[in-house]
C-alpha cells in the first residue's frame, strides 16, 4: 500500500468519526432555543426533536443525520474501495454518533445514520438483478439440502 493511500484512509476514518460526532440534533434544537438534552427523552434524535421542537426541525435532523451516513459510504462507489475499508469508515461514523467527543461521549442511537449508510450501500452495490439472482440461488440450495423441491410422494 502506498503512503498516500495510507494517509487517505487515516484521514477518511478520522473524518468519518468527526462527521459522526457532529451533534446535528443538538445544534438544530439550540437554533430553535431548546436544549434538547434537558427535555423529553433527552435524546437528540429525530423523534424527540419532533415532539419537543417541531416537525420542520425534525425533518432537518433526519436529512442531515441520513446525509452523514451517505457521505461516509459514498467513496465506495467513487473510488471502488474494498468492503473492509468501507466497514472501518462506517464503524467510525457510527462510533462518532454513539460517542461524540464534543458531548463527553454521550451521543444518539445512530438509527438514521445507519439508514443512510444502508441506503448508500444498496445504491452502490451491484444491480438488483444480481442481488435477486443470488437470493434465488440461495433459496434453491436451501431447498435441496432439506430434501424438498419438487413433487413426488413422500416415501420414507
Amino acid at each position: 500500500m502506498l503512503t498516500y493511500e495510507i494517509w487517505f484512509l487515516i484521514s477518511w476514518y478520522v473524518g468519518s468519526y468527526l462527521l459522526g460526532a457532529i451533534p446535528v440534533g443538538d445544534l438544530i434544537a439550540r437554533s430553535a432555543g431548546v436544549s434538547i438534552r434537558e427535555v423529553g427523552t433527552g435524546n437528540p434524535g429525530t423523534a424527540n426533536i419532533m415532539r419537543e421542537v417541531g416537525t420542520k426541525h425534525a425533518i432537518a435532523v433526519l436529512l442531515l443525520d441520513f446525509t452523514k451516513g451517505t457521505i461516509v459510504t459514498l467513496p465506495v462507489y467513487v473510488f471502488n474501495l474494498a468492503p473492509s475499508t468501507v466497514a472501518f469508515a462506517v464503524f467510525a461514523v457510527l462510533l462518532g454518533h454513539f460517542s461524540p467527543v464534543f458531548w463527553k461521549f454521550k451521543g444518539g442511537t445512530g438509527m438514521v445514520v445507519a439508514m443512510g449508510v444502508t441506503a448508500c450501500l444498496l445504491y452502490t452495490s451491484p444491480s438488483p438483478r444480481d442481488q435477486r439472482g443470488s437470493a434465488v440461488a440461495g433459496y434453491s440450495l436451501k431447498k435441496k439440502r432439506r430434501g424438498g423441491g419438487g413433487g413426488g410422494g413422500g416415501g420414507g
